[in-house]
Formats: C-alpha cells, sequence, structure tokens
C-alpha cells in the first residue's frame, strides 16, 4: 500500500511521497468511498514546490504528467493476466493470529498457470502444500510447533518472477490454538426475513455480500434505531449503525470489505444463516470498546443456536475493554463455569448473536487445538549462597504457604526461573502453581 487516508472532511488533496527505486511499469489500484455521496477522485502528480513555495498538479496521462499504459491484449482484446494472490492469510501487520501459525494463499492462474511456487516462513525456506482446484492454486504452510504468543512471523512466497511479503503477530493472553476455519461478519446479518447469501459461506470470503440489502426486524435483528454512520445495509428499520474497520485478518484471509456494528446496546441480536462445515468448533468475537482495559468496563456478548424457533444459548463472551472502539479482541465463547465451549455444527444453521457491550466486528470459528500445556515446576535448585531457584512451564501464578492446608498467597513478581533466599525464621515453605 502506498498510502491512506481514513477521516472526515471536505473535498481535499491527499498527497503521498513515494519512492520507486527500480524503474518499471507498475499495476495501481485506487480505491475510494465517500459516505455522504457526490464521490470524486483525481489521480495527478505533483512537481518540487518553488522558491514561493507553489506546485503543479498535472493529471496522470496528461501532458508532462506520469503515463499510462493499456495492459497487453489478446487476439480477441483481452488482457493478457499474470497469475495473481486473490486472498491470503493471516493478514498483514494482523495481531489476532492463531498460535498454529498457518498461512494461506490462493492464487489465480493468469494467461499462464501460477508457478513456480517457493516461501520462506519466519526467514527460513519451507515447503508448503500446494493443491491445484480449476484455475486456482491453494498455497499452505503450517509449522511443526505452535507459535509464542505475540511472535511476529515474516512470510515471502515466490510465484515465478513475482515477490510477495508480509508479517503477521500472534494472539496474546487467551489465544486460539487451533486453525481458523469459518468466519461471519458482523455486518452480514440475514436480509428479507430469514434469507442468506450464500457466498459468505465459502471460504475465503472476502466480504461485502450483502452491501444494499435490507433486513427484518426483529427476524434478522431487533435493536432500537440510530442515525449515525447509515453505511454498507441500505433501508433496514429500524436503522443499523455501521463504521468501517481497519482490522481485515481473519487468520484464514485477509477481508477486503469490513464494517463494525456500532452504538450496541444490551439485548440487541443478529442473526446469521451459514453453510458450515460439518466439524466442531471453539467461536470467538471481534469485540472493542474505548475504555481502558484496566477500567473495569468489559466488552460482552452471547451466542444462540437458533432451531425450529427455539433458541439454544451456547455460552457468553466477557473480557475487559480494549482501549479503542475498532481496536478488536479475539474474545473466547466460554461457558458458565469459565471452560471453552466446543459447538457442533454442519450444514446449513442459524446462530444468533446477542449483544452484552462493545462494537461488534466478526465471529471466528476455530478447530479445536492442543489445550495449553499444564503448569509444572521443572527445576527446583539450591545455590551455594543458600538461595533456591524456582523454574516452571505455563501461564501460572507462583504462590506460597507455611503449610499444605494455606493460607496461599501469591509470590508478587514471580516469573520463571524465580530465585529467592528462605528466612531462617520459617523452616518450612510450600509453593504450588496456580493456573491463568
Amino acid at each position: 500500500m502506498l498510502g491512506i487516508f481514513n477521516g472526515g472532511r471536505g473535498a481535499s488533496d491527499t498527497w503521498f511521497v513515494v519512492n520507486v527505486p527500480q524503474p518499471g511499469y507498475y499495476p495501481i489500484r485506487i480505491g475510494y468511498y465517500e459516505g455522504g455521496g457526490g464521490a470524486n477522485c483525481e489521480f495527478f502528480s505533483l512537481t518540487e514546490p518553488d522558491l514561493a513555495g507553489n506546485v503543479t498538479r498535472t493529471l496522470v496521462n496528461d501532458t508532462g504528467g506520469i503515463e499510462a499504459y493499456q495492459p497487453k491484449l489478446d487476439a480477441n482484446g483481452n488482457p493478457i493476466l499474470t497469475p495473481y494472490i486473490k486472498a491470503f492469510g493471516p493478514g498483514r501487520n494482523g495481531a489476532n493470529a492463531p498460535l498454529t501459525g498457518t498461512v494461506n494463499v490462493w492464487i489465480e492462474d493468469g494467461a499462464t498457470a501460477a508457478g513456480p511456487i517457493t516461501m520462506k516462513y519466519d526467514g527460513v525456506e519451507v515447503t508448503p502444500t500446494i493443491t491445484k482446484d480449476g484455475t486456482t492454486t491453494h498455497v499452505m504452510y503450517k509449522p511443526d510447533a505452535l507459535l509464542a504468543e505475540g511472535q511476529t512471523v515474516p512470510v515471502e512466497i515466490t510465484i515465478g518472477d513475482r515477490v510477495a511479503s508480509w508479517s503477521f503477530t500472534t494472539e496474546t493472553g487467551d489465544p486460539p490454538t487451533g486453525d481458523v476455519a469459518f468466519f461471519i461478519e458482523a455486518e452480514d446479518f440475514n436480509y428479507n426475513g430469514g434469507q442468506s447469501k450464500p457466498e459468505a459461506s465459502v471460504m475465503p470470503y472476502l466480504g461485502g455480500a450483502y452491501s444494499g440489502l435490507g433486513a427484518v426486524s426483529p427476524t434478522d435483528y431487533d435493536r432500537a434505531s440510530e442515525g449515525s454512520s447509515p453505511l454498507y445495509r441500505i433501508g433496514e428499520d429500524p436503522q443499523v449503525p455501521m463504521n468501517r474497520n481497519g482490522d481485515n485478518d481473519r487468520g484464514i484471509t485477509e477481508v477486503e470489505v469490513n464494517l463494525k456494528i456500532g452504538w450496541i446496546a444490551e439485548g440487541q441480536t443478529y442473526v446469521y444463516t451459514r453453510d458450515f462445515p460439518q466439524g466442531e468448533y471453539n467461536v470467538w468475537a471481534g469485540l472493542s470498546h474505548g475504555d481502558a482495559p484496566d477500567s473495569g468496563t468489559m466488552v460482552a456478548g452471547s451466542l444462540q443456536l437458533l432451531e425450529g424457533g427455539t433458541a439454544t444459548d451456547l455460552g457468553t463472551f466477557e473480557a475487559p475493554a480494549t482501549g479503542g472502539w475498532g481496536n478488536n479482541d479475539l474474545v473466547p465463547l466460554k461457558d458458565a463455569n469459565g471452560q471453552m465451549v466446543t459447538v457442533a455444527l454442519g450444514g446449513t444453521q442459524t446462530v444468533q448473536f446477542t449483544a452484552g457491550n462493545g462494537d461488534f466486528d466478526y465471529l471466528l470459528f476455530t478447530l479445536p487445538g492442543a489445550p495449553p500445556e499444564a503448569p509444572r515446576f521443572t527445576n527446583i535448585q539450591k545455590n551455594p549462597d543458600g538461595s533456591i531457584t524456582i523454574e516452571w512451564t505455563g501461564n501460572a501464578v507462583l504462590e506460597s504457604a507455611p503449610t499444605l492446608q494455606g493460607p496461599w498467597t501469591e509470590v508478587p513478581g514471580a516469573t520463571s526461573p524465580f530465585t529467592f533466599t528462605p528466612d531462617p525464621a520459617q523452616p518450612v515453605l510450600f509453593g504450588r502453581l496456580r493456573a491463568q
């Protein structure tokens, strides 16, 4: 991406300084959106300012401007296309990737088939799995072990003489440990009284299938009307407010159209009918809130399965606020005991998201991964100076007590490896790990 402006203003210019170190012919795509009507766009180059600070604007292909060329055409007048990447995931600079670290790339043939294909993962050349379905080539690589939380991984794929590269970062806190198999965009709730678009069930889905569609309340959704930000869905009454959000990463792909539902109030419902791949899934909601994580404010919601007019509760989403509207956190679906819920889905089924608090962006359905390693002590060593060093693995808090019956208290600031000097006045001290 050469540049981006995302904000509210009247008609105005957006300037970008671009360095092109290698002369050549480059394809350029401009995307723009005007929410209030009267859209227009010009593409021009600028001269360096003169002594008075004046610049000259010249439209592309105008006299003295940057020259643009039509692509090469075949004998029938059709463009001769080169193979191109039509979808990939995890997304560029995404920060919510599952710990599996699986990379998927879909390449569409041009005038010739895509190839040869090579891949580097975290700086090392790897051998991905490559399959072909019609004119689409699917490239997939999955490392043997789970990645660390918050780990950033660069990826580079070479297709013939073309190279594409990006990086992604894994989720922290309570991350998915299984691959993303399916997702639902919040803005793509049912339309016209229970209808759905089949393309929204085909992965990789790039978004936008429900643009311009109305909806029937309370069948497709249920909320009070809000006149702000009347984007994407048209004609629904009550009005559902949505605004664009930059979190386009869905783990399996990066969506091209993304809006989150805002002005959320407790009890609002949004209904989604999809053709789910048969399987068992953990479910995650992309939720956000403007309050700070330590403010005490929570993002929240719940999920129901709708069958024959009956709603069955599947679990709840709840986590601390995220410190920014649109700054999504992946919040897992859990039961009343705080345990991760596994949901069995398959074929055409309908789920309902019931809002609690916070803007709602998407639902992820991941394959159940290996459970995190249970915390355990790995080494206890008495040092020459009389101190003791304790080491452990797993996400846990070290606690101590004078007896096995307690009382147990958290050892402040203790992280593995932890070294302490025993108190001579306390000859016996017990320790344990409390999983977080």
